[in-house]
């Protein structure tokens, strides 16, 4: 188990991925390329739930989570080795949610389409595999080795798809849609009416009350 050896916080949920790493690496003995909450998560899961039916899928009380996420954002120092399987599954999902940019990151959004494209028209499983491995590899770092590192991690829980339910189907149901995703035009127009709303209140004259 690392050291932390810092009093600075950070938030782990809804923190830029190379930013939290950064942080990590730089106050966290056992820091690694990969977020200290998801190996955590995963080291959980491997030793004790794998045989869990529901991983993934069962949701957990959405207040037991709330509490939980509170508390890694508040203290770096977390304890989550009493929370049940569908908490830790939660706390994985919500990670992922919960970042400022996907984990395959948006702005390759069209280049991981026009990849996947050019994989399914070739019938060689060595050429599919290697284009879509090119695609990964041109992630940022700490982007690879975390999207590396999870799919590790499902091979792992694919394995027990008899009897947890997970295979790569339905891993790929769950996660496909977090892991990647192109920016929602209406969040775009979202944010600039309120920068619009925002410049006008600042230029209006306040009234005393």
């Amino acid at each position: 188990m690392g050291i932390f050896r810092s009093n600075k916080k950070i938030k782990t949920f809804g923190t830029d991925l190379t930013k939290l790493l950064d942080f990590e690496r730089k106050h966290y003995d056992g820091a690694d390329f990969v977020p200290k909450i998801i190996r955590d998560i995963v080291h959980l899961i491997q030793t004790r739930h794998l045989e869990e039916e529901g991983l993934f899928r069962k949701a957990a009380s959405s207040s037991d989570l709330e509490d939980y996420i509170n508390k890694i954002n508040k203290n770096y120092k977390y304890d989550i080795s009493k929370a049940d399987p569908h908490i830790l599954c939660g706390l994985f999902k919500r990670f992922f949610k919960s970042l400022p940019n996907c984990l395959l990151t948006r702005e390759r959004y069209d280049n991981f389409i026009l990849k996947s494209k050019m994989a399914k028209a070739d019938e060689s499983d060595e050429m599919q595999i290697a284009c879509l491995q090119k695609f990964y590899k041109e992630l940022p770092q700490y982007y690879y080795d975390t999207a590396k590192y999870c799919f590790w991690f499902f091979t792992s829980v694919a394995q027990f798809e008899a009897v947890n339910r997970m295979g790569y189907a339905n891993l790929a149901t769950v996660f496909a849609p977090t892991f990647l995703f192109r920016d929602n035009p209406n969040a775009k127009k979202n944010r600039k009416k309120k920068k619009k709303h925002a410049k006008k209140t600042a230029g209006s004259p306040t009234v005393a009350c």
